[in-house]
């Protein structure tokens, strides 16, 4: 498959990348690192969950550094890939107060492809020339614990400036440094992380949140339910049941059940 960006090695651009096949180890680890800021999570899941990322071993420093863009994508395709694609959500009309549910398939909402100049942005503010690459997961950590929209800004701004080599906040007003931000957003691949829907009760258009990394937020319940019925019933270890691509588990688990006469 292909990202949406990519990264920028020797001068030109690599975009394949594979995931491992769907075992429980790789379900387990969108569960686990959270004490760490969300982005360096990303990170290390990506690590654990990718074959490699252009044609190279997917390394820290590697998944770190892809876009940001890149990085939501390939937390969705990992989500399809583990099975998780599709799942009902509970709105509350804006208009009208009504609850509704709605289905959203994430394999089925489009993705916006780098733009040209891709992985940078250029722009000109007063004879002045910014040239600046697209956020990265190493730059969204650098800002992650800044509270502030406007302070975040502009340290995200900093972190990605490559020409001037630095910028103090007093040299641009509030709209030059939301131009800037505009140019790096129009060449930064993305995907879609709101739809809307209107209300069946009152036809209002409501704008509902999608997460691009839903599949992280698990408590690991359910596979560690599965692990225990599986350690129970063949007495293998945790780590070779965790080994398992997901298809066999589930087998093994249907298995389990046809044998307590728990069938359809």
């Amino acid at each position: 498959m292909l990202l949406p960006g990519g990264l920028y090695e020797h001068g030109e651009r690599v975009r394949r990348f594979a995931f491992e096949p769907p075992t429980g180890a790789i379900e387990l680890a969108t569960m686990t690192y959270q004490n760490e800021p969300m982005p360096r999570r990303i990170t290390y899941v990506l690590c654990e969950a990718l074959a490699h990322v252009g044609e190279q071993p997917p390394e820290f420093e590697r998944v770190h550094t892809l876009s940001v863009g890149d990085r939501q994508f390939l937390v969705r395709r990992l989500a399809i890939h583990l099975g998780q694609d599709g799942g009902w959500h509970t709105v509350t009309c804006g208009h009208c107060q009504a609850e509704f549910d709605l289905f959203i398939e994430p394999s089925a909402l489009p993705v916006k492809e780098a733009g040209d100049g891709y992985p940078f942005a250029e722009l000109t503010i007063d004879v002045r020339r910014f040239r600046l690459h697209v956020p990265t997961g190493a730059d969204q950590e650098l800002v992650a614990s800044i509270a502030d929209p406007d302070e975040a800004l502009r340290a995200l701004v900093q972190s990605c400036l490559v020409e001037p080599a630095e910028l103090a906040a007093a040299e641009l007003s509030a709209a030059d440094w939301q131009r800037i931000e505009g140019a790096m957003e129009e060449v930064s691949p993305e995907v879609v992380t709101q739809v809307e829907s209107r209300c069946p009760e009152c036809n209002g258009a409501n704008s509902v949140e999608v997460d691009p990394y839903a599949c992280l937020h698990g408590d690991g319940g359910g596979l560690l339910a599965e692990v225990h019925t599986l350690a129970m019933s063949y007495h293998w270890s945790e780590g070779q049941i965790l080994e398992l691509p997901r298809p066999r588990r589930q087998r093994y688990l249907a298995l389990v059940d046809r044998s307590r006469g728990m069938t359809n």
